[in-house]
């Protein structure tokens, strides 16, 4: 009773006392962690990273693999299962993790110039992010998310908001990084790694003044059904008038697929946007 009292809260005492004990089967040791109690390097690895990344959660491994079972189960593209993988890892290129991975790279961010360039502030609390994030009727509802780890940033989001608009979550948080000022993978690492000049993309041409200008585009893959559109809204000035995305459970040409995202962009036109259009097309080669 010693032991007990020496090594456990006064509060816990009782409770440890109630256990009943069996007098004819001898104690065995057992790892929680594994559905047959046999311990497994493998789920040691994850009980460790665990422990790594969230201290604090590290004892609720049942909650964790309900998680995951969550994640992997959603209707989205496997890309984008992925990407939350990543995101709740902090398995992405932030500039922060590329530093840490030795990469000789300026850590302030290329949008704002004001903060280290960590996976949150790519995501979630840069003020060009805010902006975009800030358009979604979504945003309503987790405006008072803290910051933290994309991990507490994702379980928050999912227990504010229903299936469904934890998918657009997601796909959100995905058109965030894919549109995110990626200076440091096309200039310095692009140097470091031999080149001898960065690569520029092309840039679209400032619309007139007066005027309105949607940047849309189609994101599929050949080998699966589903095309992503995305569109953004500007005015003249550079400031976004309205964004949003579309997925759509189909299977066809780039041509059609570029042609459904003008059309859901044209479907939400802003009322201040005048409908005399003019169209041009960067072509990519993927």
């Amino acid at each position: 009773m010693g032991k007990v009292t020496q090594n456990f809260h006064k509060d816990d005492v009782p409770w440890i006392q109630g256990i009943p004990i069996d007098m004819y089967i001898e104690d065995s040791l057992s790892w929680p962690y594994t559905p047959n109690g046999q311990y497994m390097v493998k789920s040691g690895y994850r009980v460790g990273r665990e422990i790594n990344l969230h201290p604090t959660r590290h004892c609720n491994m049942e909650g964790i693999h309900k998680w995951w079972k969550m994640i992997w189960s959603m209707q989205l593209p496997p890309r984008m299962k992925l990407f939350s993988w990543r995101v709740c890892h902090n398995w992405l290129p932030a500039k922060t993790n590329l530093l840490h991975r030795g990469m000789h790279v300026n850590p302030i961010c290329e949008s704002c110039g004001n903060n280290a360039e960590t996976l949150t502030h790519v995501l979630w609390s840069c003020a060009k992010s805010k902006v975009v994030l800030k358009l979604i009727p979504l945003y309503k509802k987790w405006e008072s998310v803290r910051d933290g780890s994309m991990f507490d940033i994702l379980m928050s989001l999912q227990s504010r908001l229903d299936k469904r608009e934890f998918k657009e979550a997601i796909k959100l948080l995905d058109w965030v990084f894919s549109a995110y000022s990626r200076v440091i993978l096309h200039g310095e690492a692009a140097i470091q790694a031999g080149e001898t000049s960065p690569h520029k993309p092309k840039q679209c041409k400032k619309p007139t003044t007066d005027s309105h200008c949607v940047n849309c585009d189609a994101a599929m893959n050949q080998e699966s059904t589903g095309v992503g559109l995305a569109f953004i809204w500007r005015n003249w000035q550079g400031e976004i008038l309205l964004g949003g995305m579309v997925y759509l459970p189909s299977k066809c040409s780039i041509e059609m697929a570029e042609a459904w995202a003008i059309l859901e962009a044209l479907k939400r036109t802003p009322t201040t946007a005048q409908l005399t259009l003019k169209y041009s097309r960067i072509a990519r080669k993927w």
